[in-house]
């Protein structure tokens, strides 16, 4: 599964934002339990957001941020 959220900013409409979470579909399957996988269980899932800062003088800004999270067991 994933989810995707990006627009401008009210207050700044110059200012724009993207954040994206994605879920395994394994994981997903894992948790309901409608696979067997002989006792391995895997889970992951990760999150990035950017941001854009546009300046009048000194080009675009933009600021990256990653996260994950990835048990295999």
């Amino acid at each position: 599964m994933q989810y995707r959220i990006e627009g401008v900013e009210v207050f700044t409409p110059n200012r724009s934002y993207i954040v994206d979470y994605r879920y395994g579909f394994t994981s997903l399957v894992d948790k309901l339990n409608l696979i067997d996988a002989d006792g391995a269980h895997v889970d992951f899932q990760d999150f990035s957001a950017k941001q854009m800062f546009p300046t009048k003088r000194a080009g675009t800004f933009s600021v990256f941020g990653l996260g994950f999270y990835d048990n295999l067991g």
